[in-house]
């Protein structure tokens, strides 16, 4: 017991104040791919390359490829399409904060040929919603669940069929680095004390009806967030004949993190922007609830 005690203070605070930002990546980390449409010559390559096959083209009238879409919704950032390009128009970022309410706007879309619209870069399109304030993550995670839930969030997270690699991902979000409970977030039990599910995994066939309970059983407004590339779309499981190819073909998702798994910086962000997105029904529901009751006075006795 001592040797840990001397330990814990010669290693001092470890925990990610936010006020910095994001926990600086290793050299090597891999986030989203990007794609440089300008060095692209359409060879569809890396769509042999691609283990989740989520890179397509399409061809044109002429059989060239005209646009090269990327869903990165279901992409685990592997980054087999980087040495499979041998134009070099793949590279892998350290971006990783991809969270966003449409699955839409996870796809990146690089048009090739003449009369294409000019393009440094094809980044995912913005998530649709009000912007995420410019404070950092914390103090607004902090700010919203003391105004929204009264201090404390409560997080039922379903294990829809996934490998284990986003639950361990989200049980990092509570270790002394992340420390998510300093912000009011804790997980529970028992989905009828949760205010959000965080849903992992693509939904094998046999948790897909416990998936449906657990979120009939979750009070309102009922917020579902779908973690990693799993959960977003399938990941490497979509075309799988033993699994739902996705949450959101079982259950509404308000929120896809996609990931494979993705850090607790990208769940922390992702739980921030359900927030954010949802923050009119749930102030409407803040009132509600803080609307006392009518009281009905006694019948007087004879």
């Amino acid at each position: 017991m001592f040797a840990n005690i001397w330990k814990s203070l010669l290693t001092g605070v470890v925990t990610d104040d936010g006020s910095r930002g994001a926990t600086p990546m290793p050299e090597r980390f891999r986030g989203r791919p990007d794609l440089d449409p300008d060095r692209c010559d359409g060879c569809g390559d890396c769509v042999e390359a691609c283990p989740s096959r989520v890179i397509r083209t399409v061809q044109g009238s002429n059989d060239e490829v005209t646009l090269v879409m990327v869903d990165l919704a279901g992409c685990i950032f592997c980054g087999e399409c980087v040495p499979a390009c041998g134009a070099g128009a793949f590279r892998m970022t350290q971006e990783l904060q991809l969270a966003s309410a449409s699955r839409d706007t996870l796809v990146m879309e690089a048009h090739l040929g003449e009369g294409a619209p000019p393009k440094t870069q094809a980044a995912p399109c913005p998530p649709p919603g009000p912007a995420l304030p410019v404070a950092p993550i914390g103090d607004v995670l902090r700010e919203r669940i003391g105004e929204l839930f009264g201090g404390s969030l409560h997080i039922r997270e379903v294990s829809a069929g996934d490998c284990n690699a986003c639950d361990l991902e989200v049980q990092a979000t509570t270790n002394p680095i992340f420390d998510a409970s300093r912000f009011g977030i804790h997980f529970v039990a028992s989905p009828r004390h949760a205010d959000m599910l965080l849903v992992t995994g693509p939904v094998s066939r046999n948790m897909a009806a416990a998936l449906v309970e657990a979120y009939n059983a979750c009070p309102e407004p009922k917020l579902v967030v779908a973690v990693g590339a799993c959960a977003a779309a399938g990941g490497i499981f979509a075309e799988s004949c033993q699994t739902m190819g996705g949450v959101d073909r079982v259950l509404p998702v308000n929120t896809y993190i996609p990931g494979c798994p993705p850090r607790p910086q990208a769940i922390l962000h992702g739980i921030l922007m359900t927030i954010e997105r949802e923050r009119p029904l749930l102030q409407k529901l803040v009132k509600r609830r803080s609307t006392p009751l009518r009281k009905t006075p006694l019948p007087s006795q004879p």
